[in-house]
């Protein structure tokens, strides 16, 4: 997530509980952008993101900024919505975006042997 700006008033989900995916929803979380915007973090605790980013985030969370559903993994990603797995319940979130950040090595192979597509994009707003 290069420039934040780009995504106003939409829907967004944000995969991950590390530093990059916490940071990430907070900058899409920003009051200015008029985000509603869901964190899905799959354990039950923030094990890999610093202690300020856990503290901000949650912050944000009891402001109304944002979502964090801890538990949570994505079941099937639409045009328009994402089946959301929450601890045993299968959930249906409306989307516009979904930003995954699933560590610093994105599995490639595997990915692609699910049949999903991966479009690289340098700070290009994607379609």
């Amino acid at each position: 997530l290069l420039e934040p700006e780009q995504y106003q008033n939409q829907d967004v989900i944000v995969v991950g509980g590390g530093n990059a995916g916490v940071e990430a929803a907070q900058m899409l979380a920003h009051p200015k952008w008029k985000n509603r915007v869901h964190l899905l973090v799959r354990s039950s605790v923030f094990d890999r993101c610093n202690e300020e980013n856990q503290n901000k985030i949650k912050s944000m969370e009891q402001q109304g900024l944002l979502k964090i559903w801890m538990n949570s993994s994505i079941q099937e990603i639409q045009d328009t919505e994402v089946k959301v797995l929450k601890g045993n319940d299968s959930v249906s979130l409306k989307n516009s975006y979904v930003f995954i950040f699933a560590g610093a090595e994105m599995p490639h192979k595997f990915l692609m042997s699910l049949g999903i597509s991966i479009d690289k994009k340098y700070g290009e707003r994607a379609a």
